[in-house]
């Protein structure tokens, strides 16, 4: 009989010793606050998975036609950025920078881009920027142009380039960054 009684004590004491398992990590959507013992039946909701950049879409108006064109969008972004780096050369100094190109590649005339697409696209910056800033970017154009003629070093007072000692940069006379002012502004005036 004390056999009995010995065994059914530790059968007993085994059974309310035992841990309580479930999911303890507090991050799974099956986290059990009760659960002293993990027993890897976690459950773990999804990441969201990142966007997919649609290679085309279109957005309508009201009366069901077309208003954006991504291809086009994507057409003006590049030409800025082809700008952009024509009007960067003239922070070197002695480097003249060719207003009438500028303007060019504003309108898209003449095939200046390096990108062959972009010449042929029948997508422009001008066309796109409130009809009374259009003289106002071109005179930008022309400032910067006359400013990338200076052979003297820019400071208060000259147009020149300027350097912070890691980079140079094409200024007026009064500071003005024009590749900045026409790049920022174009963002802006266009793109926005």
């Amino acid at each position: 009989m004390k056999k009995i009684g010995f065994v059914l004590i530790i059968a007993i004491s085994l059974v309310t010793c035992k841990k309580k398992e479930g999911c303890t990590d507090i991050t799974a959507t099956n986290y059990d606050a009760e659960a002293e013992k993990d027993d890897n039946s976690c459950i773990y909701e999804e990441p969201e998975k990142g966007y997919e950049v649609p290679v085309t879409y279109t957005f309508k108006d009201s009366d069901g036609n077309s208003t954006v064109n991504y291809s086009g969008q994507t057409d003006r972004l590049d030409m800025l950025a082809e700008m952009t780096t024509l009007m960067q050369t003239g922070n070197t100094s002695g480097t003249t920078v060719d207003a009438q190109v500028l303007k060019n590649m504003f309108a898209n005339t003449g095939g200046h881009f390096t990108a062959s697409n972009l010449n042929s696209s029948t997508k422009q910056l001008e066309n796109k920027c409130f009809s009374l800033d259009q003289d106002l970017f071109k005179s930008f154009m022309d400032s910067l142009a006359v400013a990338s003629q200076s052979q003297t070093a820019g400071s208060d007072g000259i147009a020149g380039v300027v350097s912070n000692g890691t980079k140079n940069y094409l200024a007026s006379s009064q500071g003005v960054e024009y590749t900045q002012l026409i790049e920022k502004g174009l963002m802006g005036a266009v793109l926005y």
